[in-house]
């Protein structure tokens, strides 16, 4: 569900409680539950966004996640060129201390115009538990018709 107070703030927040199969079964429905709430301020060159969430899945000692992030986009030229820098964290299993993951992302977009765009994207990616050196590195066309 989203609100828009202003034409330039949306406030939005979401439920999920109900049964699927996943990862620690996939045999059997388990309980899953969802919630989160997010934020965007939009104006004409800049935007800054964020989400939280949080959930659990299974009904007996259930697994507990949470995670969140912060993002901010600014305008170099007015609807064509887009800098956008984001914050990502997040914890799988909050019962754990070796889990969590954080993601720092720079990118860049260019709009040729409203149904095509190329980015380029770099993510630096810390991660808890074993060292694996999993920086990302994209570029990305897209075109609607």
């Amino acid at each position: 569900m989203l609100f828009r107070s202003l034409k330039w703030i949306t406030i939005g927040g979401s439920y999920y409680d109900g049964y699927d199969r996943f990862t620690s079964n996939l045999n059997k429905d388990q309980l899953r539950t969802r919630w989160g709430a997010d934020v965007a301020v939009v104006q004409d060159r800049w935007s800054v966004k964020g989400e939280y969430l949080r959930g659990q899945e299974g009904a007996h000692n259930p697994t507990k996640h949470d995670g969140w992030y912060g993002q901010a986009a600014y305008f170099f030229l007015p609807k064509q060129l887009e800098g956008v820098v984001r914050y990502d964290w997040y914890d799988p299993n909050t019962a754990k201390t070796d889990e969590k993951s954080t993601y720092y992302d720079l990118g860049l977009t260019y709009y040729f115009n409203v149904w095509t765009k190329i980015q380029v994207y770099y993510s630096v990616r810390n991660q808890q538990g074993p060292a694996i050196n999993n920086n990302l590195f994209e570029t990305q066309f897209q075109l609607a018709f």
